[in-house]
């Protein structure tokens, strides 16, 4: 029960921010009868949304499958909400916000790539850590 209560309060902090999708997340929160997957489903449509801009992925349609899989990993983790916090810290940062989201989709399952061939192939990531590694 609790992590259906955690996958609920991320969807409703996903969605807070998810401009385009505001006014039906809004929409069902004024619903007596809204249903929790109603809310994840909402979240599912963000992140293919997300990666089809980024050209990463095809159809919406294309994504659900995708989209199950990682709202149950969100549901599983105790403090999902920091992997959005991770976005927002980078958000400004031209350089790395991309490698940011590269890497989210990684860990969600969404993209092409395992955060494995991130770590090892992407040359952003090697001067991110080097980066951190000189500051300490």
């Amino acid at each position: 029960a609790l992590e259906g209560v955690r996958g609920v309060m991320l969807a409703c902090c996903v969605l807070e921010r998810a401009g385009e999708l505001r006014p039906r997340y809004r929409a069902a929160l004024s619903r007596a009868g809204t249903a929790p997957s109603c809310l994840l489903h909402l979240v599912g449509e963000a992140l293919g949304s997300q990666l089809e801009r980024e050209g990463e992925g095809g159809e919406g349609a294309s994504h659900r499958p995708a989209d199950a899989a990682c709202l149950s990993r969100l549901k599983g983790w105790r403090r999902p909400e920091l992997l959005f916090n991770y976005l927002a810290l980078h958000a400004d940062d031209d350089a790395i916000a991309p490698l940011a989201r590269r890497w989210l989709t990684a860990v969600l399952g969404l993209g092409g790539e395992s955060v494995a061939e991130l770590r090892l192939r992407e040359p952003l990531n090697r001067r991110h850590l080097d980066a951190i590694a000189a500051t300490g």
